[in-house]
């Protein structure tokens, strides 16, 4: 039992320290003089530039935290570079210390939440695990969903290229045509683009970095197709409109997979979250039918084992309607 408040109280001890940790970063970033003066000089500086002006990313390199000693020791940590580069697809203003510290904070409240009305530690800490995994599920939430953006917009953006290449313009032209006549998110990665080609960044190289940032089939035939006609010739207006075509085909089977599979999708969800949504509701209302409930081994064990075999259930499912693109 000592030993058990010991690891309590040194996880509520580190997840307090980087909660507070986090709010004075976040008050020195927002609210301190000298980050008003910062908004305020930057906000001269884009008053006399474009309203699409250049993108921030190109004048200095990504840290996983603005304190130089946090950021050299997590990058040290194997593993955080694709979690980092996961943050960036997503469109989050997350670094990987504010990812951290919510994520200790959802663990903390998971494992109070169960400790202090039935206090069963092992079941305690089950939850505090699962609940640690829900900034990430919100991470891949928001990556997938700005990637399905991306993706519906690619058609557009073909034609687009392929109706300015036919009227005479340069294909840098055409980039910067993208940036400021569509809409996010294809537009801020296209901005991305021209600055990085207008910064003596190598044509291909930029192309390539665009591949590497937004990780879509599509994305990569568009840009093969603009490679290869730089590097053989022909007519890349017509190889727009062909893309644009195979573009539309391709989205349009995705979303008749998902059709097919929505009532499937949504019975998974709904067995998969009502077992637990019951035991948080009987932990709140009913504590010691809970509290005796889960005293008895036997009980735990089959719950350990319902919930792998619940994980099990949902990836299979996944696999199954996931089409490879």
């Amino acid at each position: 039992m000592e030993t058990n408040l010991y690891l309590i109280s040194g996880l509520l001890f580190i997840t307090v320290a980087l909660t507070i940790e986090g709010l004075w970063n976040w008050w020195l970033s927002t609210s301190s003089q000298e980050a008003k003066r910062m908004i305020k000089r930057l906000t001269i500086v884009e008053e006399k530039n474009d309203k699409n002006a250049l993108n921030n990313t190109l004048l200095k390199e990504r840290n996983y935290s603005k304190i130089m000693y946090l950021h050299l020791f997590l990058e040290k940590i194997p593993g955080l570079k694709k979690l980092d580069l996961q943050l960036q697809e997503s469109g989050l203003l997350w670094q990987i210390d504010k990812y951290i510290a919510i994520t200790l904070l959802f663990i903390l409240v998971g494992f109070l939440s169960i400790f202090i009305p039935i206090i069963n530690f092992n079941i305690a800490i089950v939850i505090g695990f699962l609940s640690g995994w829900l900034p990430y599920l919100y991470i891949l939430k928001a990556r997938a969903r700005r990637l399905r953006d991306f993706n519906n917009q690619l058609p557009e953006v073909a034609d687009l290229i392929g109706r300015s290449l036919r009227a005479g313009h340069a294909f840098s032209a055409t980039i910067q045509m993208v940036a400021s006549e569509m809409a996010d998110p294809i537009a801020s990665e296209f901005r991305l683009l021209s600055d990085e080609i207008n910064y003596g960044v190598p044509f291909i190289q930029a192309l390539q970095n665009l591949a590497k940032r937004i990780p879509l089939t599509d994305l990569r035939y568009l840009v093969i197709a603009v490679l290869i006609q730089r590097e053989t010739g022909g007519n890349l207006a017509e190889l727009m409109s062909n893309l644009s075509s195979l573009m539309r085909q391709r989205i349009k089977l995705a979303r008749e997979v998902k059709t097919l599979s929505a009532e499937g999708r949504i019975s998974a969800w709904i067995l998969t979250l009502l077992p637990i949504v019951v035991l948080l509701f009987l932990s709140i209302f009913n504590p010691e039918y809970v509290r005796q409930f889960t005293n008895d081994p036997a009980v735990i064990e089959l719950t350990l084992l319902s919930l792998s075999m619940m994980c099990v259930g949902g990836l299979w499912m996944r696999k199954i309607i996931n089409i490879r693109n």
